[in-house]
């Protein structure tokens, strides 16, 4: 966004440097929102450990872990269409034009 106001100049307000870089913002969130799951696993090996050791007690690996994945992949989507919706706004909220 710092190179969207260096862009726009004195004309430069947050919504409009937000427009501008609308793409690269969105691109940075959803990236974000991907790669939480993994630096959990990497933060906390304990959390592995346990995911694990419920699996073995269990012995329902395949639902424990296709529910994760489902949370995982329904986590992203909520985060791509809520975003989608924010930035479309942002696109169709644009500044009034002045008459000449």
């Amino acid at each position: 966004m710092y190179e969207a106001s260096k862009t726009l100049g004195n004309q430069a307000t947050f919504l409009r440097s937000l427009r501008y870089a609308k793409v690269r913002v969105r691109a940075c969130l959803i990236t974000s929102v991907q790669a939480c799951p993994i630096a959990a696993f990497i933060g906390t090996p304990e959390l592995l450990s346990v995911l694990t050791d419920i699996t073995a007690i269990t012995g329902e690996r395949a639902t424990t872990f296709t529910l994760l994945a489902l949370f995982y992949g329904l986590s992203v989507k909520a985060v791509v269409v809520i975003s989608a919706k924010v930035f479309n706004r942002l696109s169709d909220d644009s500044e009034p034009h002045h008459v000449r």
